[in-house]
């Protein structure tokens, strides 16, 4: 039990303090790969907290052959003799109760987490066939599909067969360097499995909206995979040409920063980022603190549960 709340607190920590700190440290684009491992890392470590707290609870209270007393006196004597009736039959039913109700709200999350995620590759796959079926018979350029649409959009699907959907606005819009640039920016996306990494981020966020990390995290890891496929992108087109061609689709003409700002906010930091990167001496700092943010972040509950674990052998005092 000692170990199962200091899981819950450990996850309540990391829930509060995650978000602003890895907000200023990602926020401008720097290592996105890093970011955004270090952002999984830190929804995954409070999800794990919860899991291994409930099946801590769980094991404790509910499966434990032995004395209830002798299983609980580690986190509190009052909760031990609760747990045994030694305050009466109610308050150890409601103590039941609680561990089954953790039990149940761990195995309701995940069953609604599997649940949204299979909506979103249902959704995927039909989006990939409907695309498919009404796009123009002749291949686009790379493989792509092309939709007969004056709106200029190009974007990947990650479905059967994976796809990359042009409209014929965009085609008309890029010249042929501005369109390779686009593809392959998009075949990054692909190749880099970025749509699991959506979806899962989204699906945790729709279950659990009121927690800040995880609407955060999905927020941040949406921007950061952009990022990164730009970085992907610029290793063979050259960054102007990209800049360009994000400019052409959001129907935006190149113009001074000021207006640029006012009329594209959401391209401003993808702009700036590929037009003036930051120098190695920016850049290692923060790759320091990203690492160490995954690092505290994903490992911290099962080093905490090692370390609990096996802290009565090393140590002959009751330290917990």
């Amino acid at each position: 039990m000692t170990l199962a709340i200091l899981l819950v607190l450990y996850s309540l920590a990391v829930a509060v303090l995650a978000p602003p700190v890895l907000d200023r440290i990602t926020r401008g684009g720097t290592a996105p790969r890093l970011a955004i491992t270090a952002w999984a890392g830190a929804t995954s470590g409070v999800l794990l907290a919860w899991v291994l707290a409930a099946a801590l609870i769980g094991r404790s209270v509910l499966l434990t052959d032995r004395d209830m007393h002798d299983v609980l006196i580690d986190c509190f004597d009052t909760i031990g003799r609760m747990a045994v009736g030694s305050h009466g039959p109610v308050l150890q039913m409601a103590l039941l109760v609680l561990a089954t109700l953790s039990v149940a709200a761990v195995a309701m999350l995940i069953g609604r987490l599997a649940m949204a995620l299979g909506r979103a590759r249902k959704s995927t796959h039909q989006h990939c066939r409907t695309a498919r079926l009404v796009a123009d018979r002749r291949p686009g350029p790379g493989g792509s599909v092309v939709l007969d649409t004056a709106e200029r959009a190009v974007y990947c699907i990650a479905g059967r067969p994976p796809t990359i959907v042009i409209t014929r606005g965009a085609l008309e819009a890029l010249d042929d360097a501005q369109l390779a640039a686009v593809l392959a920016h998009e075949r990054a996306h692909l190749s880099g499995r970025h749509h699991l990494l959506i979806a899962t981020s989204r699906a945790v966020a729709t279950v659990l909206p009121h927690l800040r990390v995880f609407p955060a995290a999905a927020a941040a890891i949406g921007r950061l995979i952009e990022m990164r496929a730009d970085d992907v992108a610029v290793r063979r087109h050259p960054g102007s040409t990209l800049v360009s061609a994000l400019l052409t689709l959001s129907g935006v003409e190149p113009m001074p920063d000021a207006a640029l700002a006012a009329s594209s906010v959401g391209l401003v930091d993808r702009v700036e980022r590929l037009l003036t990167p930051p120098g190695p001496r920016l850049t290692a700092p923060v790759h320091v603190a990203l690492g160490a943010s995954a690092i505290v972040s994903l490992v911290g509950p099962v080093a905490a549960a090692g370390l609990v674990t096996l802290l009565p052998h090393l140590c002959p005092f009751p330290l917990f």
